[in-house]
């Protein structure tokens, strides 16, 4: 499995295009870095338009392609910035899968992995009427610049290691790992089990992480799983309960883990949609990026 590595590339301090869908905006800043906009006529879009700024070096990107970039936002009226971020830091690194439908699909189409992109969005594809941010008006839409830093691979390497006895057996099939449950009495502490050994860093406590995963009841019931969404989910490791974030820290970026929640880490005595309450949970990660938010 990876860990995710940047090959930062420089161009020009000050790229000012002259096409017609990008005249009047000028971006400062280097491939990976803080960058800055000003823009010299308001953007009137109704779709989505893109210039790749910095032709990157790397391969094209295709659909199903698990993207790590980073991106700033701009109102296409004032110049502003509208989302606040990190750009340039490990905190503003964000995935995507390609091909799942959003306008970010055609800002990446056919670019290249270390390219930089500028990109003038409608707002309406960004934010709706009673979600925008502050000092965003109605018919303000969005100037973007988008860093492509790297494909993430999605399949783990490395020799696959048994469930003790007592715990769930994990099986390779087409839609991800399977888990199939046992007759066994459910355990009281949390268990956790490396699957498959990653040879990335250890996940933090206060990292972000991009996983594929699948949760299930004791008795193997599914209730959520990314394979089938076939999309990878990014989670801040403060969001989730105790027992989830406690078994993924300190294991490798690459590793796949089994872990058993008892319901005392878990949701306790309260139901959660499909979970009944005071249920042990079985989950089986894939850990394919973390992230420091420090």
């Amino acid at each position: 499995m990876v860990s995710l590595k940047f090959v930062v590339l420089t161009f020009g301090l000050v790229a000012l295009l002259s096409g017609c869908a990008d005249q009047g905006i000028k971006v400062d800043g280097k491939f990976g870095t803080p960058v800055r906009v000003s823009i010299e006529t308001v953007v009137k879009v109704k779709d989505v338009t893109r210039t790749v700024i910095d032709e990157g070096d790397g391969p094209e990107l295709k659909s199903g392609d698990l993207v790590a970039y980073q991106v700033a936002y701009f109102n296409g009226t004032t110049g502003d910035r509208i989302k606040p971020g990190e750009f340039g830091t490990a905190r503003g690194i964000s995935t995507y899968t390609v091909g799942q439908g959003a306008y970010l699909d055609k800002i990446l189409q056919k670019v290249k992995v270390h390219s930089r992109i500028l990109a003038q969005v409608p707002g309406a594809l960004l934010w709706g009427s009673d979600s925008r941010p502050e000092g965003v008006g109605e018919r303000d839409n969005a100037v973007v610049v988008l860093d492509v830093l790297n494909v993430i691979a999605t399949k783990l390497n490395g020799p696959k290691k048994p469930s003790p006895p007592g715990l769930p057996t994990v099986v390779d099939s087409a839609n991800g790992p399977k888990i199939l449950p046992v007759t066994a009495p459910a355990p009281q502490a949390l268990s956790v089990v490396t699957l498959i050994e990653g040879s990335g860093h250890p996940v933090k406590p206060t990292d972000k992480v991009t996983v594929h995963y699948v949760g299930a009841l004791w008795s193997g019931k599914v209730f959520d799983s990314s394979w089938n969404r076939r999309a990878p989910a990014e989670f801040l490791l403060d969001g989730l309960i105790k027992g989830v974030k406690d078994g993924l820290v300190g294991a490798k970026v690459g590793s796949r883990l089994l872990i058993v929640v008892p319901p005392a880490l878990g949701y306790g005595d309260k139901a959660q949609g499909d979970i009944p309450a005071n249920s042990t949970l079985i989950f089986v990660f894939d850990i394919l990026m973390a992230t420091s938010r420090n």
